[in-house]
């Protein structure tokens, strides 16, 4: 059986080039401090071990300019 849309979560999507096994990639951003906030909480960790993990990530602009359509999260 095949459906006309599949949705694949891959975090590391540009990192990894995965982004040529699909057809359309869709981002869905934050603003950078909400991103901060978030992992910190999510992972229980102090605010320079989130740092260090963000800017280990491929940078926004890029990841950004990746994107065939944005979703963006004010939460």
């Amino acid at each position: 059986m095949t459906t006309p849309y599949a949705i694949v979560a891959v975090p590391l999507l540009v990192e990894t080039d995965f982004g040529k096994l699909v057809d359309r990639v869709l981002v869905v951003d934050c603003p950078e401090q909400t991103q901060l906030e978030r992992l910190m909480k999510r992972d229980g960790i102090p605010r320079g071990e989130a740092l260090s993990m963000l800017r280990a990530q491929i940078d926004r602009g890029t990841r950004l300019k990746a994107a065939h359509g944005l979703d963006t999260v004010f939460m």
